[in-house]
């Protein structure tokens, strides 16, 4: 029975396109909703009259976009080392993707300088009158 399917079960075939399945809808949300995100930008683009424009804030990340593609490509090569077996090699390769990222992003995680002033800052509460005072007299 299995020579007639190509050496797979009923059992494994039925695995299969239920993965098929799941991938094709995962790719169909994915999809989906990059599609939102690009109907909700042409639909707001050139609407503020003031403010920031679409354009804006939806700048393209050049930098970081080649960061994510170079650590995809060290996550991949760590994958292969490991599936033949060089688990030393696979260790180098995340620890290159970890280091990469982490050069990446320190000086966005970094706090801002707190910059020192001779002058207090002024107070944004109003100025509130001292309640009236009662005299009591024997």
């Amino acid at each position: 029975m299995t020579e007639a399917t190509g050496g797979m079960s009923a059992h494994g075939i039925g695995q299969a396109s239920a993965a098929r399945v799941g991938m094709v809808a995962l790719i169909v949300a994915e999809a989906s909703l990059f599609a939102v995100f690009v109907v909700a930008y042409l639909y707001d683009l050139g609407k503020s009259l003031s403010g920031p424009s679409p354009r804006d804030v939806l700048s393209v990340p050049v930098v970081g976009t080649v960061c994510l593609l170079s650590s995809s490509v060290t996550v991949v090569l760590a994958v292969r080392a490991l599936a033949r077996g060089a688990v030393r090699r696979c260790g180098a390769w995340l620890l290159a993707t970890v280091v990469r990222d982490v050069r990446r992003t320190a000086p966005e995680a970094a706090p801002a300088p707190l910059e020192e002033s001779a002058a207090p800052a002024p107070s944004t509460l109003p100025e509130t009158p001292a309640p009236p005072r009662t005299v009591l007299v024997p």
